[in-house]
């Protein structure tokens, strides 16, 4: 072999390499560029590469199912036949049809400041006796031909958004009236003697249960007396505070976040009992219990933008350009085992798709009462058995 074709066959060896490491190259640019477009399409849809385990701790959920609005009155799915019951009714939706007369729909924000209105109100009545509970009375304006009767009621009971109300038939002949539902309020179902519930004990023992539902275009019910058993529902201990002889309380144990329970001194949760109110709208948790929730979640959402705060709601996000999202399971472990698994109704107070809000507030002192709200109650069969001393939460009572 002569020099010349030594130096072409070299030549050769050097293009043949060059043009492999080009292919090289190229090949990976080429993955790198889809890869990159691949992950673009799921963070645009709100799609994450989830698997497994972990996606088991998220509810998945679709844009287009969180604001979905109906102009007519659609029957609830219930998960069992409940028997004779009252229907209990969005105050402003479709299935109202004793709403008042002018009454215009209040905003959310306006909604949101009542509710804090009512808490303030409910912190008040701590140390009142029952004496002076027991006392009140209360005239009430319903329905469309605005009569008025006077019920047994706790002053400053309908304070608050009052955004479900009860019909029920009173007097002979009978009228419909539309009262608010509410158990530290009008319709009376608290545990002081006036309440209707202590007055029809006789009958039906002082045992209830409702469901509210989640959308306005549904309703949910409110039975007295014991129905059939339902395998779903587990019951924790109901308790008395001396300071507010009429409220129900429970003890709240524990929170979870995306399968994981948050690291929550025990003193913070038990101190006095946490009170269930169907008349509060957001859940109020103790400062430092709260801290932990909102840090726990904003982890678990940390992908999406950030929106402005709505009113006592701090933690917000913009969801406009996503057709699914990932949001993190909630879970509240109460006393004797009972565990409420929320679902997205009880976990997100949409304003509107750019403005979703984790439906949880913080106190402003450790000292104040926690409240159980009735966003987090919803679609849940929700038993109060009085006279058992307990209360018991079944899923799938209403939609």
């Amino acid at each position: 072999m002569n020099p010349q074709q030594g130096r072409e066959i070299e030549l050769h060896v050097v293009m043949a390499n060059s043009i492999n490491i080009s292919c090289i190259v190229f090949f990976t640019c080429f993955l790198i560029v889809c890869y990159s477009l691949k992950a673009a399409s799921h963070s645009h849809d709100g799609r994450e590469e989830k698997t497994g385990e972990a996606i088991s701790f998220y509810h998945s959920v679709k844009i287009s199912t969180l604001l979905s609005q109906e102009d007519s009155c659609k029957p609830p799915k219930l998960g069992e036949k409940r028997g004779p019951a009252l229907k209990v009714e969005h105050r402003y939706g479709p299935c109202s049809k004793h709403k008042l007369k002018n009454a215009e729909t209040p905003t959310h924000f306006e909604i949101l400041q009542r509710d804090d209105d009512r808490v303030k109100w409910i912190r008040s009545r701590f140390g009142r006796t029952a004496k002076s509970e027991n006392k009140r009375t209360a005239a009430v304006e319903v329905g469309e031909g605005k009569t008025t009767t006077t019920l047994p009621a706790q002053s400053g009971g309908s304070i608050g958004s009052a955004n479900y109300i009860v019909t029920v038939g009173l007097g002979t002949p009978e009228n419909n009236l539309s009262l608010v539902f509410d158990t530290a309020g009008l319709i009376g179902l608290g545990r002081n003697k006036l309440s209707i519930v202590s007055q029809i004990a006789s009958k039906y023992g002082r045992y209830f249960s409702y469901c509210l539902p989640s959308t306005t275009s549904s309703y949910g019910y409110l039975k007295f007396g014991k129905g059939s058993l339902d395998s779903t529902v587990m019951y924790t201990s109901l308790l008395r505070n001396p300071e507010a002889p009429s409220f129900y309380f429970l003890t709240l144990q524990a929170i979870g976040v995306g399968g994981k329970k948050l690291s929550i001194s025990p003193s913070v949760l038990h101190g006095g009992g946490t009170m269930i109110d169907s008349g509060t709208v957001i859940t109020r948790l103790p400062p430092a219990a709260y801290s932990a929730l909102r840090s726990a979640f904003r982890k678990g959402m940390s992908k999406y933008p950030r929106a402005p705060a709505l009113s006592i709601l701090d933690t917000c996000y913009d969801f406009t350009r996503y057709n699914t999202i990932y949001v993190p399971k909630i879970s509240l472990y109460y006393g004797d085992g009972a565990v409420m698994d929320l679902g997205i109704p009880g976990i997100l107070f949409m304003q509107s798709i750019s403005q979703a809000c984790l439906a949880f507030a913080g106190n402003s002192a450790a000292s104040d009462i926690g409240i159980i709200g009735n966003v987090q109650q919803q679609t849940f069969n929700i038993i109060y058995d009085v006279d058992g001393g307990k209360l018991g939460f079944g899923s799938g009572g209403c939609s």
